[in-house]
């Protein structure tokens, strides 16, 4: 036995005596579906930090420049599909393994995959919020925006 399967073996061992099984995932994991991660080679904070792309000042103070590097993200998750890792676990909460994931994830991966117990502890690109009036809704709502190159309120409205 190599010390793969037997790292295998003890996993599930360890998965089926456990009462609640608790993964937590990153940026790691997406990057096998093709996504950038953060701080990589090829990473989204390669040259700049999180501050001066994906802020809030940072979209009251240049909003194109902001609309601009999440036009990128989101058309990024277009093509993004569940690897194996993400169907794996979505098959072991199936069959009752794993508890919960909470991942650091924002492209919703996870829950396309199959797997309904997801905590996305730093929120999601699937969905937008207006931060004016509170109006939330699928992010393909701002996605058609960008694509006009009209970046309003995702709700519609012009605040």
């Amino acid at each position: 036995m190599d010390a793969r399967s037997d790292g295998v073996g003890r996993l599930t061992e360890l998965l089926c005596r456990s009462s609640r099984t608790i993964v937590l995932t990153g940026a790691g994991m997406s990057t096998e579906s093709g996504l950038p991660d953060y701080r990589g080679l090829d990473g989204l904070w390669r040259n700049r930090r999180f501050e001066e792309l994906a802020s809030l000042p940072m979209w009251r103070a240049h909003p194109a420049e902001f609309w601009a590097f999440y036009a990128e993200r989101l058309r990024a998750l277009d093509d993004a599909a569940p690897n194996p890792g993400h169907r794996a676990l979505a098959a072991l909460e199936h069959d009752g393994l794993v508890s919960l994931v909470v991942t650091q994830n924002v492209d919703g991966l996870h829950q396309a995959a199959g797997s309904r117990a997801v905590h996305e502890a730093h929120g999601s690109l699937r969905e937008v919020e207006c931060l004016t009036c509170g109006w939330r809704g699928p992010a393909a709502v701002a996605h058609e925006q960008l694509d006009r190159g009209d970046p309003a309120a995702a709700c519609g409205h012009r605040h």
